[in-house]
């Protein structure tokens, strides 16, 4: 084997190896490539699932808020028809301890 021959194998096997260098890392990129679309795609479905559920509870959220409102607007009905029927009570009995008071001092009744 002369001189120039073993040169060309040399840089044959260089380009080989080269080659096969290349190709192994062209495969691991696209492996890499593949698993971050993969999560890409899994974080999306996550998402859309955690917006769902999210909506949802917002949803269950204003329900309770406008049941409270509700209770609320009852309670504050309640509280102002007891006042409202609370001073006519009084009144009526104010009046009836004013006639009684009246008649009977000024001896109506005999």
């Amino acid at each position: 084997m002369n001189r120039h021959q073993a040169k060309d194998l040399f840089q044959l096997q260089s380009e080989l190896v080269k080659g096969k260098v290349d190709m192994a890392v062209t495969k691991a990129i696209d492996r890499v490539v593949d698993q971050i679309r993969n999560l890409k795609h899994e974080v999306h479905e996550q998402m859309y699932e955690l917006r769902e559920q999210m909506t949802k509870q917002f949803s269950a959220i204003r329900h309770v808020e406008s049941e409270l409102a509700s209770i609320k607007d009852a309670q504050r009905e309640f509280r102002n028809r007891f006042v409202d029927y609370l001073f006519r009570a009084a009144w009526l009995v104010l009046a009836g301890s004013f006639s009684y008071v009246i008649i009977h001092f000024f001896g109506l009744i005999k």
